[in-house]
Formats: structure tokens, C-alpha cells, sequence
């Protein structure tokens, strides 16, 4: 399977092994110390990778280097970890790569790992973006990457809707909205600027698809019906 076909929820919190394809062996050769020796533990028969997903709220969708390892058809072994050291792969670097999900149902590879993956901890969210990320109706206007982020209209009286990116930071239950921080500058001067914080609601629109938006003129008529 691959990342561009899935998506992040196939990869976020489970362990994932690449093959050694040219292109992730170059990552995988990149790994060394000052003096160019291997950070990770292998042999001459090394020819896959242990990863971990995880979501960096600003990064996006992310994998965690655990170890190298070894493949016979569908067998996998792996070579001990390296503690010590922290290196990761955007899952954009190999979005169009084919991976496996490596079964972990007695939990062997959690607790061989369990000091790397403690360290992902840091990235961990509120509650409430944590919830967001369960909902699919969002999924076509997320972005592929940084799945945190998803298209929003600002819908203003005296100009057209604009599409711009915002990163979902809250949820706000009583008014079943969300809160988010504007991540790109309008290209119409709507009142609301890079880095300031919207809320923002989800509907279907006249085509009942489902849109996300702000109504930056309550009290005026927008330019488009979004109900």
C-alpha cells in the first residue's frame, strides 16, 4: 500500500517497514554520525526500515526511524534500535512509496521501542484536536500532508468568497464550530490577516458538498448561500 492511496490514519500510531528502494536507502545511508558511521545497527543483509507514524501538528504526518531490518517475502526481522539517536522521514519523502503494516498484537515491537516512541509524546495535542482528526467529513478539505489543516471560505459582503488554509488549534462544542489560526494572508483585504484566530463552522453547499467557512459580515448578506 501507499500513503497517497490510505492516508494518514493507515500509518498514524501503528509501526511501518519500507522496503530498501534506491530512493530510501539514500535516506537510509544518510543516517551516520560525524565520522559517517551508521547510526542504527544492520548487516549486510539489511534491506528495509522500521518506522513509527505519528502527526506533527505544524510538520504534518510524520515517521519516526526505529531500525533497520530484514525482509523475506513476508517475514520481517529487525536489528536492535538506537536510542540514542532521533531522526525522521515526512511522510511527503515517501508518499508514493510502498509499505507494510507490521503486526504488533503482542506488543513485542512496543516495548522494544517503547523509550522511542515515549519521546513522541511532545507532539501530542489537545483533546480536541485529537478529536478532529476522527472526523471524516473533514478528510476532502485536509490536506494530504498536514492533515491538521483545512480549506476554509471567508465569506464577506462586499467581496467574493475566498479560499484560504487554516490549522485547526479548538473545538468549540456549544457552538459546534472550530477554532483555528489562519495560515496564509487573504489576497482581498477581508478584515482578517495571516496568524489571527477564526472560527469557523462546516455545511454543505448548494452542490452538497461539504465546505468549511467564516462569515466575516454576519449581519450583511454574503455573496453566496452557503446553507
Amino acid at each position: 500500500m501507499r500513503y497517497s492511496e490510505v492516508g494518514f490514519r493507515a500509518v498514524c500510531g501503528q509501526f511501518v517497514a519500507f522496503d530498501m528502494t534506491d530512493k530510501i536507502r539514500k535516506f537510509a545511508d544518510s543516517l551516520t554520525d560525524e565520522e559517517g558511521r551508521g547510526l542504527y545497527p544492520g548487516g549486510s543483509d539489511v534491506n528495509c526500515i522500521l518506522t513509527y507514524g505519528y502527526v506533527d501538528h505544524e510538520a504534518g504526518v510524520t515517521l519516526e526511524v526505529l531500525a533497520l531490518g530484514t525482509r523475506d517475502g513476508d517475514s520481517f526481522g529487525f536489528y536492535a534500535g538506537n536510542p540514542s539517536a532521533r531522526n525522521m522521514m515526512r511522510i511527503g519523502y515517501v508518499s508514493e512509496e510502498d509499505f507494510e503494516l507490521i503486526d504488533d498484537a503482542d506488543g513485542a515491537l512496543g516495548k522494544i521501542f517503547a523509550e522511542q516512541i515515549a519521546r513522541l509524546d511532545e507532539y501530542r495535542v489537545n483533546e480536541y484536536v485529537e478529536e478532529s482528526r476522527n472526523f471524516d467529513f473533514l478528510d476532502s478539505l485536509r490536506d494530504e500532508l498536514y492533515i491538521d489543516d483545512v480549506k476554509v471560505e471567508l465569506v464577506h459582503a462586499d467581496h467574493e468568497n475566498e479560499t484560504v488554509w487554516v490549522r485547526i488549534e479548538d473545538l468549540d462544542p456549544e457552538e459546534r464550530g472550530f477554532v483555528g489560526t489562519l495560515l496564509n494572508e487573504p489576497y482581498q483585504n477581508m478584515g482578517v490577516h495571516k496568524g489571527d484566530t477564526l472560527e469557523f463552522y462546516c455545511a454543505l453547499n448548494e452542490e452538497f458538498e461539504q465546505i468549511c467557512y467564516v462569515e466575516l459580515t454576519p449581519d450583511e448578506q454574503p455573496k453566496t448561500n452557503l446553507s
